[in-house]
């Protein structure tokens, strides 16, 4: 048990860091140096019970030449959780191949207000802080619903280059390994103030991250938003340890 956790560790740290120092296929890259390594030790702990394979993400092999793949007949459900995972590190990945401009990003929930404003701010920063995307009203709507109103707070006071909240007291913050500024500043080049009346901060974050190669589920609150992400994270970084050929 303790020989499996110091592999485990050993192995997850590596991939991990290949993933946060960025380049080629980060994620991807990762995957594969933490299945490799985690096999491989666990092959030589077990006296060869266990026969090495690495991941690549969407898919896997064995030293016998057996393939494991999504969707795979016979696969377990944590199989195809682990293989889905590691396919969205994959579609980052190709993304930000073509795209160009991979690097880390920061995905911000911020408290506003003093922490007094459940709605908070929704924003992406790349790794040196800059912003990427972040948009806002110039006051907080409140409890009216006149047009009037709506044309004051969301049109008229519409910024699109508001403050990202990056590092203040109070923003969770999520970073992403490897994805497309190119991608990302492509959507936020074409955005106006127009675009507040229809959509909110945490709507322009989720739709750039989709065209960025990183799908989530709309939600209406930044926290919702990087709780997603989240789980994101840390299925990728477990994704080599789901699967097993057998």
């Amino acid at each position: 048990m303790l020989g499996g956790a110091a592999i485990g560790g050993a192995s997850g740290y590596m991939g991990a860091s290949i993933a946060l120092e960025g380049g080629f296929m980060a994620n991807s890259m990762g995957i594969m140096m933490s299945s490799s390594m985690n096999s491989v030790g666990m092959t030589i702990l077990s006296e060869g019970d266990i026969m090495p394979s690495i991941s690549f993400g969407f898919g896997s092999l064995n030293y016998a030449g057996e393939f494991g793949y999504l969707g795979k007949k016979g696969n377990s459900a944590l199989e195809n959780i682990g293989y889905s995972f590691g396919a969205l590190a994959n579609l980052s990945d190709a993304v930000s191949l073509f795209s160009g401009g991979g690097q880390n990003v920061d995905v911000n929930s911020a408290s506003t207000k003093n922490g007094h404003d459940w709605w908070g701010h929704s924003s992406m920063t790349d790794e040196n802080g800059n912003t990427l995307v972040s948009v806002g009203p110039d006051s907080p709507v409140g409890k009216s619903t006149s047009l009037s109103q709506t044309w004051k707070n969301s049109i008229k006071g519409a910024d699109v280059n508001w403050n990202s909240y990056v590092g203040d007291k109070g923003t969770w913050t999520i970073r992403l390994n490897n994805v497309s500024t190119s991608a990302i500043n492509n959507y936020a080049s074409g955005m106006t103030r127009w675009d507040l009346l229809f959509n909110s901060c945490v709507g322009h974050t989720t739709r750039a991250l989709m065209r960025a190669g990183v799908p989530t589920i709309y939600a209406f609150h930044p926290h919702m938003l990087n709780l997603q992400l989240f789980i994101r994270q840390m299925g990728i970084y477990s994704s080599p340890y789901l699967y097993q050929i057998p």
